[in-house]
């Protein structure tokens, strides 16, 4: 049981670490532009996780609308978030390695 739950943990951390990696990318943007205007508008954006709460704060010119560099602002953020959550990987030394 307890196994269960910690393999369901892990792959809810993993969805969600995917998901939060498509957010400001050029793909997702390209999703959520439902008309092709080359802007992501507040109504397009309504069902858009990454923009429930965010959409006023990543609308820079407050124009009403997020265009792409607006969006990959977002993107910009999630990868910090993500290197800084990732820990260090580990490397042999150069000379070498141990004996």
């Amino acid at each position: 049981m307890l196994r269960t739950f910690a393999l369901a943990a892990s792959l809810a951390a993993v969805t969600a670490a995917w998901a939060n990696a498509e957010a400001g990318s050029d793909a997702r943007f390209n999703e959520l532009d439902r008309n092709g205007d080359g802007f992501v508008s507040r109504d397009e954006g309504r069902d858009a996780g990454e923009l429930n709460t965010r959409f006023s704060e990543l609308d820079a010119n407050n124009d009403g609308k997020l265009s792409r560099d607006e969006y990959a602002a977002l993107g910009r953020e999630v990868a910090e978030k993500l290197a800084k959550e990732r820990p260090p990987s580990r490397r042999a030394s150069a000379a070498g390695g141990s004996k």
